[in-house]
C-alpha cells in the first residue's frame, strides 16, 4: 500500500470528517473501514465500525494495531491498544449504561422510528457512557518508554481518541511518533496489523457491554454475532511510508 498524506489540519478527536467519511480500505476479517497515511512525524490510523458485533468487540478489548518493520510477526513488533478497558472499567459503565436506558426508555420504547428520530440523543448518551471513560493505551514494544499503560492525556506523543458518530458508528483516530518506529537505512515499507481481541481481552470472557438505542443505520450488521465476539480476528497487510 502506498503511504498517503494525511488530510490538511487534522486532529486526533474521533471525528471522520477530517477524512471526509471516506476510506482507502475495508477488510473482512475484521470487519472494519480504515485508513492509513504519514507525514514527517507521524503515522496516522483512522478507523470506523458499523457492525454490532464489531463495535461491542472494540468495547471489550479494544483495537489493538502492530507495527513490525522486519516481517509480519508481532515477534520484537510495537503494538498499540485503544481503548484499554479493565474490568472495574466495564463495570462501572455497564452500571451507568443500565441508569441512562431507564432514564430514556420512557422517551423511546420500541418505536423504531421515534428511536431513528433521536439518534443524536442516543450517540450523545453512548459518547457520555463509553467513550468519556476510554483514557488508557496498552502500549508494548517501544523501547523508549518504560510504562505500558499510559494516559490518553501522555507526554509521550501518542494520540489516541474515538467518537459515536451521529449514525451510532464507531470511530477511533490515532497518531504514533515515527521515532518510535525502528526503520532501517533506506527501508520505508512497514508491516502492520490491525487485530480486535473482544472478550477474550486479559483471558476474562464475559458478556459484552449493550450499547444504547437502535444499531448503526449502515451497511453492517445490526445483530450480534455471538462467534465472532468471543474470538480473536486480525490481518497482515503493508504500508509504504512517504
Amino acid at each position: 500500500m502506498a503511504g498517503l498524506a494525511p488530510p490538511t489540519n487534522l486532529r486526533i478527536d474521533g471525528k471522520m470528517n477530517d477524512w471526509n467519511n471516506k476510506f482507502m480500505a475495508f477488510n473482512k476479517n475484521v470487519s472494519l473501514s480504515y485508513s492509513l497515511a504519514n507525514d514527517e512525524k507521524f503515522l496516522y490510523l483512522a478507523v470506523q465500525a458499523d457492525d454490532v458485533t464489531v463495535i461491542k468487540k472494540i468495547l471489550a478489548g479494544g483495537v489493538t494495531f502492530i507495527i513490525n518493520t522486519k516481517e509480519k510477526k508481532e515477534k520484537d513488533a510495537i503494538s498499540i491498544t485503544f481503548p484499554f478497558i479493565t474490568a472495574e472499567q466495564e463495570r462501572n459503565m455497564g452500571k451507568l449504561r443500565g441508569e441512562s436506558v431507564r432514564s430514556m426508555k420512557e422517551d423511546w420504547g420500541n418505536d423504531l422510528k421515534k428511536q431513528v428520530r433521536i439518534l443524536d440523543s442516543i450517540s450523545y448518551l453512548n459518547n457520555r457512557v463509553f467513550i468519556d471513560r476510554l483514557k488508557e493505551i496498552k502500549v508494548e514494544g517501544i523501547s523508549q518508554m518504560s510504562d505500558n499503560i499510559i494516559s490518553i492525556y501522555n507526554e509521550q506523543g501518542i494520540l489516541a481518541r474515538a467518537l459515536f458518530d451521529k449514525d451510532g458508528n464507531f470511530n477511533y483516530e490515532l497518531a504514533v511518533p515515527l521515532a518510535y518506529i525502528p526503520q532501517p537505512a533506506n527501508q520505508r515499507i512497514i508491516s502492520y496489523s490491525i487485530k480486535l481481541l473482544g472478550t477474550t481481552a486479559n483471558n476474562l470472557p464475559r458478556a459484552p457491554l449493550t450499547l444504547i438505542g437502535p444499531p448503526p443505520p449502515g451497511p453492517g450488521k445490526r445483530g450480534v454475532d455471538i462467534m465472532t465476539l468471543f474470538s480473536v480476528t486480525n490481518f497482515w497487510s503493508s504500508y509504504t511510508l512517504r
